[in-house]
């Protein structure tokens, strides 16, 4: 059984993200066409890439809090970004 946090406006599920919460981290999976310079992107960031599902079309990322705190900016950019890859297929 899985467990995780979607999202939903005003009824209407919108699961372009999901939050997995975990002890010590957060597995956040989102949306979005494998990209190598996305790849490039969130390594030279720092952040831990799980890896890349190419039947969901879709990221997993560990997020520690520090990772949050330090990189709250770049995570609101992708998620920015797969929120727009996803509502526009």
């Amino acid at each position: 059984m899985l467990y995780y946090i979607g999202l939903a406006r005003v009824g209407v599920v919108n699961n372009f993200v999901t939050f997995r919460p975990k002890q010590n981290f957060l597995k956040l999976t989102f949306k979005f066409a494998k990209s190598p310079d996305l790849e490039k992107e969130m390594e030279n960031a720092g952040l831990d890439v799980i890896g890349y599902e190419q039947r969901w079309r879709q990221y997993t990322v560990r997020i520690t809090p520090r990772d949050f705190h330090s990189h709250e900016q770049f995570l609101g950019e992708i998620l920015k970004r797969a929120y727009d890859y996803a509502n526009s297929e």
